[in-house]
């Protein structure tokens, strides 16, 4: 009787692939794009002056007092981000019935972008150096006294109730979303607070870290993202958190792109990706390039509040 390997070839399946990928990015939400005619212009920032009152008492005879409204100006510059690959004619040729060279070239650039993108959103938002923060960094990032994995001494409602009341005092927005890391909401699921908050919500919509959809008035954004932070070609795998272990509390317009808006992140995008092919005959292959057009912008710090090392112990 022949043997199992005599009567069947090894080969790789047609219905079956592994691909792993981030499960979901949260840029387009704590920064979302608006798009602008050209790559570097100005937008209008007006003044606070409509929270001053002055005298309005008019004597007979007299003048009505008068007033008058500041107005600056800020700028943005897009840049142009890009990834390119080539698939060769013997690459397309031998390829199993399972692998699509060109969907999966494209899906792989715009996937490597996302993340460059979600990387380059974290940094700004997160960097209380950066100029863009302006005066507001030195009151809008803490560090919390106690990370909410110390369960003995965690107060996650008051530091949330702490962040939006700052918020509030100098924005005169009420923040309505909170963007945490997958690990850090592991954390923040297991207090009690919180388990008294899941008590009076559908379990059908309770997230997949435990946490309700809604925290003290705050919609849960969870951070999703990881990016591979050694060396290419290093045999060691090294995972970092594109978010770290901080949490931002914010307030978000639900309609970003209006005049006299208030929002704390926009992006400026020239372009939305574009998916670019030609021929390389001196390569004898095809050549896919992916390209996106933006900048990203902290238009209202005020709007924005962040705690770091949200959580002090590794998973």
């Amino acid at each position: 009787m022949p043997s199992t390997t005599a009567v069947h070839v090894d080969r790789a399946l047609s219905n079956i692939s592994i691909f792993y990928k981030n499960p979901g990015y949260v840029a387009d939400i704590i920064s979302p794009p608006v798009n602008v005619v050209k790559e570097s212009d100005k937008y209008f920032v007006y003044g606070t002056e409509h929270f001053r009152i002055p005298p309005t008492l008019r004597r007979d005879k007299g003048m009505t007092g008068e007033v008058t409204y500041s107005l600056s100006t800020d700028s943005y510059y897009c840049e142009e981000y890009g990834l390119h690959e080539l698939i060769s004619d013997r690459e397309r040729g031998n390829s199993d019935a399972a692998l699509r060279p060109e969907i999966d070239a494209t899906e792989h650039l715009t996937e490597v972008l996302s993340l460059d993108r979600e990387y380059r959103v974290a940094n700004l938002l997160l960097d209380n150096t950066s100029a863009q923060w302006g005066n507001y960094a030195a009151t809008h990032f803490e560090n919390l006294g106690a990370a909410w994995d110390d369960k003995a001494n965690a107060d996650a409602r008051g530091d949330i109730y702490h962040a939006k009341l700052i918020i509030w005092a100098d924005a005169r927005r009420q923040p309505n979303t909170m963007f945490i890391p997958v690990e850090v909401a592991y954390q923040l699921a297991q207090l009690d607070q919180v388990d008294e908050l899941r008590k009076y919500t559908d379990p059908g919509l309770v997230l997949d870290s435990g946490l309700p959809p809604k925290v003290w008035g705050l919609n849960i954004k969870e951070c999703q993202s990881t990016y591979e932070s050694q060396d290419e070609g290093a045999t060691t795998i090294i995972r970092d958190e594109t978010w770290g272990n901080n949490v931002i509390i914010c307030y978000i317009n639900p309609q970003p792109m209006s005049l006299k808006t208030q929002t704390f992140s926009l992006t400026m995008q020239n372009r939305n990706f574009e998916i670019r092919k030609w021929r390389e005959e001196k390569r004898r292959s095809d050549c896919i390039e992916a390209t996106h057009i933006y900048d990203m912008k902290i238009v209202s710090p005020s709007c924005g509040f962040v705690y770091t090392n949200a959580m002090t112990s590794a998973i």
